[in-house]
């Protein structure tokens, strides 16, 4: 077995063989071409499919929704009573600092380690008299 001939013993493939497996070859390089067309045909098919599903059942769903409901469209100047109707009733966070009590709570306990700590520290050093 001649090494040079079989790619250097590392897989033991003849080296016109392991050119094939890498698909450097002219003929390679067009059936991948055409798998791969094939396949972005297949997908782009399929997502046409799914978009006309989906356009089909939103119609459907409007045309059922605008048959239940006897209301007429809101017109602009009905548009904010609608909208103050709709809101919901359970209570909605808001960006900010909290509520009132739970400031005042905080500030007594960060109030009273700092005032601790003080007490502490003046414990603990001696009293110098001069």
């Amino acid at each position: 077995m001649e090494l040079s001939n079989y790619n250097y013993g590392i897989s033991g493939q003849p080296t016109n063989e392991w050119d094939n497996f890498l698909c450097f070859g002219r003929k390679c390089k067009q059936r991948k071409a055409e798998r791969h067309k094939v396949r972005m045909e297949k997908r782009k098919l399929k997502n046409d499919q799914q978009r006309a599903e989906t356009e089909a059942l939103r119609a459907e769903t409007g045309l059922t929704k605008q048959l239940a409901s006897p209301t007429p469209a809101p017109t602009p100047q009905m548009a904010p009573q609608m909208m103050m109707q709709q809101a919901p009733s359970s209570q909605v966070q808001k960006a900010g600092m909290g509520s009132p009590v739970m400031i005042v709570i905080g500030l007594l306990v960060v109030g009273g380690l700092v005032y601790q700590s003080m007490k502490k520290k003046g414990a603990a050093a001696p009293v110098q008299t001069a």
